[in-house]
């Protein structure tokens, strides 16, 4: 999965969606719960835990590199893992709302509104792991790197390549305040309404002094010697192609973790994880529900599953620099042939009868603003309006192939590999784009990230996994302009010049209600110009053994380790 960033990473809203948990095999929902908090301490007396405990987490995929700033690491994985090693300013809770890490921070706040400015007061007791002290100039490295200006530059003289620019490219300047190290003024040139998402847990703030050594870019993929730690946890230990540990950091100066490790497994078969389970290889996992998993799940004893719709979704998407899906007939017909509902049927909806289509780029049912502004127009299959698209394009239907040109259409619709779930949806699209004599072949990719930035697709399934902040949509829909950073997370080759308008429009505007209602706009945009197929609300899950406490299910881009310092092991 994908992060979005800074898109409320997507809501801008606090909207408290209900727990859906499942322990020991039972399920059921439970509503007014209080959200275990970020950088705070434990809910549980700390004599009631081992101080020597150790956790292992399954996670679906190793990242590409560790870090999940820039566009090659923009992944859930990395963000699992550097969650609590790098710093971040604010937090994003499971119930939407944002919370200031006051172990790192003394305050952050906005002290004029005409320009906007924030001031940054950064705890002087805050030091990376090397001894090194967290100061402006950290704050300050991190805007470069993110701002989309073409003067500065990553190691070598290359021009950064981060995931986004959204926000960052709005500052005007940023420094040092009061000749205080440890206090940073930020102005911007215009209005920022998400600047809470700014050093935020899905950018979190980088080390300069290693940043300015090891390349942005595609660099950080030692996390033992590049991952300097400014959090709770600090890397120890790391197995490419198996598992990363992180054991509690000791120059950190905030409460100790009550964890002694936690080490990551990266399991790409989800079969895998039932047996490492019942053999205790692993003591819990971040999962991507799928029905005989879910199902196998509720009937181990002595576990605790935790399911919860929020920030994320599943996507069918189409890479515009491919001959045919260039053409918008052929991505329209695509998605007059795909019936979602269908879809839901045969994959997620067997182990939650509450999905529905997604009809939204921008929303998810749940975040104020929500709206259909597909017209209706994919609500259902319609193969013979489908049919007609294509031939009134110039394509011929012969022999249940499809041609123009003498060429016969033909594509690859890839997902992550081992993802069960992912495959049949896969087959599902194969199967309905074939009576439109459209061929299309299932090929999976090990690493998504790698896989998107390169290029090297056709149709694609995946998930954007999203934070409270609208903004962190820009980047997925602009026009992608290497000079400036804009569209850095738009992969499909996608531009349309009314959408950057909006965009730029909807980032300058102050009042929620009149930009949620530009980006129901740019929404409508999306739709009329078959950027994609959204299909779903996806859901989010977690499994603990029961020996563990203090975890909860954050389905936002943070994740559900955005306390990992606070899960601990029963005494």
């Amino acid at each position: 999965m994908l992060r979005l960033r800074r898109t409320t990473l997507l809501a801008s809203a606090a909207v408290s969606l209900a727990l859906v948990a499942a322990a020991c095999g039972s399920s059921g929902k439970s509503t007014g719960s209080s959200p275990t908090t970020a950088g705070g301490s434990s809910g549980t007396a700390a004599s009631k835990f081992n101080p020597n405990g150790t956790f292992t987490l399954e996670i679906d995929q190793e990242p590409t590199n560790f870090n999940c700033t820039s566009s090659d690491g923009n992944e859930e994985a990395c963000i699992n893992i550097v969650d609590r090693v790098w710093p971040s300013v604010f937090h994003t809770l499971p119930n939407y709302t944002t919370q200031l890490d006051s172990n790192f921070m003394l305050s952050a706040t906005q002290t004029s509104s005409n320009p906007q400015t924030i001031l940054y007061h950064i705890n002087p007791k805050a030091v990376w792991s090397d001894g090194v002290p967290i100061t402006y100039k950290d704050f300050v490295y991190s805007y470069q790197a993110q701002s989309g200006l073409p003067q500065y530059k990553d190691v070598g003289g290359k021009a950064f390549a981060p995931a986004s620019t959204s926000g960052y490219s709005q500052i005007k300047t940023i420094g040092e305040y009061n000749n205080d190290p440890y206090q940073v003024q930020v102005v911007f040139s215009t209005p920022y309404p998400d600047w809470k998402g700014l050093f935020g847990a899905d950018d979190p703030v980088l080390p300069a002094h290693i940043a300015q050594t090891v390349p942005y870019n595609d660099g950080f993929t030692d996390p033992v010697k590049d991952l300097v730690s400014g959090g709770p946890f600090m890397v120890s230990n790391y197995n490419k192609g198996t598992s990363l540990t992180l054991v509690r950091n000791p120059k950190y100066w905030g409460p100790p973790a009550n964890l002694a490790s936690v080490t990551f497994r990266f399991l790409t078969d989800s079969s895998q994880i039932v047996p490492a389970l019942q053999n205790n290889e692993i003591n819990g996992g971040i999962l991507t529900p799928q029905l005989d998993l879910v199902n196998s799940l509720k009937q181990l004893s002595g576990v605790t599953y935790s399911q919860k719709d929020g920030l994320e979704f599943e996507h069918l998407d189409f890479n515009e620099t491919n001959k045919w899906l260039k053409d918008p007939a052929i991505r329209q017909a695509i998605m007059l042939a795909v019936d979602r509902k269908q879809l839901i049927a045969k994959t997620v909806g067997q182990f939650d009868s509450t999905v529905t289509p997604l009809e939204n780029h921008v929303l998810v049912p749940g975040q104020p603003g929500y709206q259909d502004n597909s017209g209706g127009l994919y609500s259902s299959a319609d193969i013979a309006k489908a049919k007609s698209v294509l031939q009134a394009a110039g394509y011929t239907l012969n022999g249940g192939q499809l041609t123009k040109g003498g060429q016969a259409v033909t594509m690859r619709i890839s997902s992550t590999a081992g993802n069960a779930l992912r495959s049949s949806e896969e087959q599902f699209v194969i199967n309905s784009i074939a009576p439109l004599g459209i061929k299309a072949t299932e090929t999976d990719v090990s690493s998504l990230g790698d896989a998107l930035s390169k290029g090297n697709f056709d149709m694609i399934i995946f998930a954007w996994v999203n934070t409270p902040f609208l903004s962190g949509n820009d980047a997925i829909y602009q026009t992608a302009n290497t000079s400036t950073g804009a569209g850095s997370s738009n992969y499909d080759g996608y531009s349309d010049p009314t959408v950057d308008k909006l965009i730029t429009q909807a980032d300058n505007t102050l009042d929620t209600t009149a930009r949620t209602a530009i980006y129901n706009q740019v929404d409508a945009q999306l739709w009329k110009t078959f950027y994609n197929l959204p299909l779903f609300q996806r859901p989010v899950a977690i499994v603990y053994q029961n020996k563990y406490v203090n975890f909860q299910v954050n389905a936002t881009a943070e994740s559900s380790t955005y306390n990992m310092e606070q899960w601990a092991e029963k005494a």
